[in-house]
């Protein structure tokens, strides 16, 4: 098995907003990421943002991949640099944790 160097997924530019179809309070916010992030480093996010978004009680917002693209459902009146900072922490977490599971 060829030894793959992992790269950090990485926030670049910025968070689109979109209305959602599907629940008409609640908007799309679309996050352009580095690189396709690898099937098991999106299940690590989703977790780690579940985990914490409850814990902080943001139970509104779900977050899922989409053509590699970071999506995140949650309310119009969310604040974007709020959530662009937690989106980045969840993503740091993510690429440790990734990188922990691919060396042992």
């Amino acid at each position: 098995m060829a030894n793959i160097t992992f790269k950090d997924i990485k926030l670049v530019g910025e968070i689109t907003r979109e209305p959602d179809h599907d629940h008409c309070e609640k908007e799309l916010h679309t996050i352009t990421l580095s690189s396709m992030p690898p099937a098991e480093w999106e299940d690590l996010f989703c977790r780690d943002w579940t985990e914490h978004t409850y814990e902080l009680g943001y139970t509104s917002k779900k977050a899922y991949f989409n053509e590699g693209m970071l999506v995140i459902r949650c309310y119009r009146v969310e604040d974007t640099a709020d959530l662009y900072a937690r989106v980045e922490d969840t993503i740091a977490r993510t690429n440790d944790a990734y990188r922990r599971r691919r060396t042992v």
